[in-house]
């Protein structure tokens, strides 16, 4: 009899859970048997199973009747690599449409700031035209965003033709205009707000109040505070600052996320936050394990003020341009675009240091956008991210733990 070697052990009593990394399956067990699993005595584990728990321990492929059979059907189970199956599906269903260039911040970790210009000239009319393409291919969701989207004057405008052509709504905004737009903001379906810190002498956002922005959204109607999601991105400059935002957001009704800071090159790797600074949350997601997939140019697009059509809302760079949307043939030309990119070659069985990694197929093999920014290569793996995916993927698993009522 055989132990896979590719087990990572979860213990969090009164639950025990293994998992096998190569098969993408996990199995609760009790505490014996798991330690037993643990230490790798193979006479104590068949002393303590019964024939159900052998029969599951086998399926699962955390037993096999011995290494040169695991390795075969390990082969032969190997999970749909993480990014789609059909090349030449344009399918999308979620748009990130940037509605301008210009913001009245400056955060010093902005992921979009090479995109950001003072002068604008995104036409209200050209917009139009690009919400109606983006109804017209299948787009359900449009998020608008910027720049600081609530800059623009016709703003609310836009909102309403958008929610005309039958589109849910969403904004991500740095908050700074949300009290002069109330009623526009009541007819949208969510809002997702940047908030860093509650300490002025903290903020690494040039041009903003934190007390004004602090009182402003503690004072909105209890109607947009409940569709509003406070996102706080941490940095290692003030690592433990996102608990007290979360404090207020929690205080005050909003939702409440947190993010790290996204490196736009190896200078930024300074700005990661220590390990010690994060919270490992308990993710409520499917109890299916699945692959962790990226949407970017599949059901994910991100569109510019003048069409122009990329992966996503993090990879709005020229070299990444797919097509332009107001081009009669934008999905020919954004299926072979994206081939030519080789945004289906990235795959966790073959990234360097991905297909030796535990929780490979629940992280995905982090962020393509990050390794564009960083290394100018979409399938080259960010190490210094690493430690961070691996705490986000068992989070996820213990997340599964608690959906299937262990804890």
């Amino acid at each position: 009899m055989y132990l896979s070697s590719d087990i990572l052990f979860l213990e969090e009593e009164p639950t025990y859970t293994i998992y096998n990394s190569a098969w993408n399956t996990a199995l609760m067990v009790e505490e014996s048997l798991f330690h037993a699993l643990k230490e790798r005595n193979l006479d104590l584990v068949r002393s303590l199973a019964g024939e159900e728990a052998m029969a599951d321990f086998l399926r699962e492929g955390i037993l096999a009747e011995s290494e040169e059979i695991y390795h075969r059907m390990t082969k032969e189970r190997i999970p749909p690599r993480a990014v789609g199956q059909d090349e030449h599906l344009v399918a999308p269903k979620v748009a990130y449409l940037q509605l301008t260039r210009q913001c009245n911040l400056r955060c010093s970790y902005c992921y979009n700031r090479e995109n950001l210009c003072p002068v604008d000239a995104t036409q209200g009319e050209v917009l139009r035209k690009i919400l109606k393409n983006l109804r017209k291919a299948g787009v359900e969701t449009v998020v608008f965003t910027g720049g600081e989207p609530m800059v623009r004057k016709d703003f609310p405008e836009l909102v309403e033709r958008a929610l005309k052509e039958g589109m849910c709504v969403q904004v991500l905004t740095n908050g700074t205009r949300m009290k002069d737009h109330v009623d526009t903001l009541q007819k949208v379906h969510a809002i997702i707000v940047s908030i860093d810190t509650v300490i002025q002498d903290h903020n690494l956002r040039t041009g903003l109040s934190v007390e004004g922005l602090i009182r402003d959204l503690a004072g909105l109607p209890e109607d947009i505070i409940g569709k509003t999601a406070i996102r706080s991105v941490i940095t290692g400059t003030h690592p433990h600052d996102w608990r007290a935002v979360k404090n207020f957001a929690e205080a005050h009704g909003f939702a409440f996320m947190s993010t790290i800071v996204m490196p736009c090159g190896v200078e930024d790797f300074i700005h990661l936050p220590p390990m010690e600074a994060l919270e490992q949350e308990r993710e409520e997601i499917s109890s299916a394990l699945g692959c962790s997939s990226c949407g970017a140019s599949k059901g994910i697009l991100a569109v510019d003020g003048e069409g122009e059509i990329y992966p996503c809302q993090a990879m709005m760079r020229r070299p990444l341009r797919l097509a332009n949307i107001l081009d009669e043939n934008w999905k020919q030309e954004l299926a072979t675009r994206r081939k030519e990119l080789g945004i289906f070659d990235r795959n966790v069985n073959t990234v360097e240091h991905c297909s030796q990694c535990k929780v490979r197929y629940i992280c995905g093999g982090g962020c393509m956008a990050v390794s564009y920014d960083v290394y100018g290569d979409l399938r080259r793996t960010v190490k210094e991210i690493c430690p961070y995916k691996m705490a986000e993927a068992e989070g996820k698993l213990r997340g599964i733990i608690h959906m299937a009522g262990g804890i």
